[in-house]
């Protein structure tokens, strides 16, 4: 069904495309070489207060019969020193 030299050239074929997709990826994420850079700052770092915070996690669910599950609510409590 298949030859021989036909299988190995779509080998070589499907190894060769592989190279050259592999190639443009890593070639897409050098950047550019332009010189004049421009430094962006992001906003200023939000800063957390300190002290004890707690958090309250309700989660609700119904059977396969349609009625609502009693779930009990998850509390936790955050600290910030």
């Amino acid at each position: 069904m298949f030859d021989g030299p036909s299988v190995g050239r779509l080998a070589r074929s499907g190894a060769l495309v592989a190279i050259l997709i592999c190639s443009v990826i890593h070639a897409t994420g050098c950047g550019s070489s332009n010189s004049s850079s421009t430094v962006t700052t992001g906003p200023p770092p939000t800063i957390t207060p300190s002290g004890t915070s707690t958090i309250t996690i309700t989660m609700t669910a119904t059977s396969l019969t349609q009625q609502p599950l009693q779930l009990q609510p998850i509390l936790l409590t955050l600290t910030v020193k």
